[in-house]
């Protein structure tokens, strides 16, 4: 996936457990604005991945909901740990929504 409306048409066709998302992206929307849209299309856990920790995108990101935040280069546990976080946070927000 190189585009967020790539990103945007795999993920409302192909629904996945979890959408692991770099917030630099070609096209016309970046990482940010494609899991805005997934997340309203989709109800899926969403960590953004990301090589950039300058102060603006750190701070859109914040804003935005997202299930965790990892910056590259990682480590494999760091993203394995990350991604068990999210799906648990997903599972307990699902849950809350049912009730």
């Amino acid at each position: 996936m190189d585009s967020g409306e790539e990103g945007i048409a795999i993920a409302t066709r192909e629904r996945p457990d979890l959408v692991l998302m770099d917030i630099r992206l070609k096209g016309h929307k970046d990482g940010l604005q494609a899991a805005k849209e997934i997340r309203e299309q989709v109800d899926v856990p969403i960590v953004y991945l990301t090589a950039h920790s300058d102060r603006g995108t750190v701070d859109r990101a914040s804003k935005t909901d997202h299930d965790g935040f990892i910056l590259k280069p990682f480590v494999r546990r760091e993203l394995q740990s990350t991604i068990e976080v999210a799906m648990q946070r997903y599972a307990i927000r699902t849950k809350q929504k049912l009730q």
